[in-house]
C-alpha cells in the first residue's frame, strides 16, 4: 500500500521514498510532486511546507528563492548626453 508524502516532501511516480522539496517549491502534504512557489512568494530552504510572501522592497519570480530588487546605477546622470557639465578647454 502506498503512503502519501508528508509536508515539505514529494516523490516521482514509482518512487519508494519522499524527497524534500527543493528551494523555490513547497508541498502541503499528500501531493505527488512539489509545485513551484507563485511569483511574489518564495521558499529558500529545502523541505518547505509553504511559500512565504516577499517582504517590502524585494521580489521573487515563480519557483525562486528570495532575491533583492535589482539596482541599475545610472552611468550617465546627465539626462542629455550632449550637455557636458565639465567641458574641456
Amino acid at each position: 500500500m502506498c503512503e502519501p508524502c508528508g509536508p515539505g516532501t514529494g516523490s516521482e511516480p514509482g518512487s519508494r521514498i519522499c524527497d524534500p522539496c527543493p528551494p523555490g517549491t513547497f508541498a502541503l502534504g499528500g501531493e505527488p510532486y512539489c509545485p513551484l512557489c507563485r511569483p511574489g512568494t518564495y521558499s529558500d530552504e529545502e523541505g518547505a511546507a509553504s511559500c512565504t510572501r516577499c517582504p517590502v522592497n524585494s521580489y521573487a519570480g515563480e519557483g525562486r528563492g528570495l532575491t533583492p530588487p535589482p539596482t541599475h546605477p545610472n552611468p550617465n546622470p546627465n539626462p542629455n548626453p550632449n550637455l557636458n557639465p565639465n567641458p574641456k578647454p
